[in-house]
C-alpha cells in the first residue's frame, strides 16, 4: 500500500489568473512522513480533516516539514494576484512563513472528513469565482504583470514587464515588497528555478533555460533548495515533494 496518496486538479478557466491549481495530499501510513518543499512562486491554504486551516507564504527558500501519520488535506495553490482579490491584504510578513486558522472569507468551511476532493473543489472554485465578480476592478497593469512572469517562467526583465504593462519598475517593486515580501527580480528567480523541477524529475541536470551556464544554473538552484542539481535529480527515498509528484502524475 502507498504511504501517500496526491492529486491535483486544474483550476477554470476563469480562476487561472488567481488559482494554480487545487491539491489533495493524504498520509495513509501510521508514521509521520517527512519531506522537503521547493519554491513555486506560489501560496497555499491548507484545509485539514479537523476543519483547521493553514496560510502560507512564499518561499524563496527550502522548507522542511513532517505530515503526521492519518493526515489528509484539501488545498487551494495561489498565484500572487490572490493575495489583492481575494486576501485583500499582504502576505509579506508571512515569507517563507505561515499562520493557523487565517479569516478567509473565501474558503468554504468544510472538513476533510466528510467531503470528497472533487466536492472540495467544486464549491471553492464556484466561490471564489463569485466573490471575483463582485469585487473591485482588475488592474490591467498588475495582471499583465503577472501574465508576463508566468508566460516566461521568470525569464523576463523587469524594464521589459515595466513597458510592455506601462507601470514603472519602481512602483512594480515596491509592490511586490509591501505584498510579498520580495522583489520582482527575486520573484522572477523563484520563478525560472521553478521551471527546471520538471526537467531534474526527468533526470535532465542541465539547464534548460536562460542560464548563462552550468556553473551559474547550479548556483541558483543551490540558493533556492540549499541542494544541486544531481541530488534534487537522485531525490533519495521522494524527499523533494514537488519532484516526486512530478513523477507519479
Amino acid at each position: 500500500m502507498k504511504e501517500m496518496i496526491y492529486n491535483e486538479i486544474e483550476p477554470p478557466t476563469q480562476l487561472h489568473s488567481f488559482v494554480q491549481s487545487f491539491w489533495h495530499f493524504e498520509n495513509t501510513s501510521s508514521r509521520a512522513l517527512h519531506y522537503s518543499i521547493l519554491p513555486d512562486g506560489c501560496f497555499d491554504l491548507l484545509v485539514f480533516q479537523d476543519g483547521n486551516t493553514k496560510l502560507t507564504g512564499i518561499w524563496n527558500k527550502k522548507i522542511d516539514i513532517s505530515v503526521p501519520k492519518e493526515t489528509k488535506i484539501f488545498a487551494i495553490r495561489f498565484k500572487p494576484l490572490a493575495v489583492e482579490y481575494l486576501l485583500e491584504s499582504s502576505i509579506k510578513r508571512l515569507l517563507n512563513s505561515s499562520i493557523q486558522n487565517p479569516k478567509n472569507e473565501f474558503v468554504e468551511k468544510m472538513t476533510t472528513q466528510t467531503i470528497k476532493f472533487s466536492e472540495f473543489v467544486a464549491a471553492n472554485a464556484s466561490k471564489i469565482i463569485t466573490i471575483l465578480s463582485t469585487g473591485k476592478r482588475m488592474d490591467t497593469r498588475k495582471e499583465k504583470v503577472f501574465d508576463l512572469l508566468f508566460s516566461t517562467n521568470g525569464v523576463v526583465k523587469v524594464s521589459e514587464i515595466s513597458e510592455k504593462s506601462c507601470w514603472s519598475s519602481r512602483q512594480i517593486n515596491r509592490y511586490f515588497t509591501a505584498k510579498f515580501g520580495l522583489s520582482t527580480k527575486q520573484y522572477a528567480n523563484i520563478l525560472k528555478v521553478f521551471s527546471t523541477y520538471t526537467d531534474l524529475a526527468k533526470g535532465i541536470v542541465y539547464p534548460q533555460t536562460s542560464y548563462f551556464d552550468q556553473s551559474h544554473f547550479i548556483k541558483e538552484i543551490k540558493k533556492h533548495t540549499e541542494t544541486n542539481p544531481k541530488e534534487l535529480k537522485k531525490n533519495k527515498n521522494g524527499r523533494f515533494l514537488q519532484l516526486y509528484t512530478q513523477r507519479i502524475k
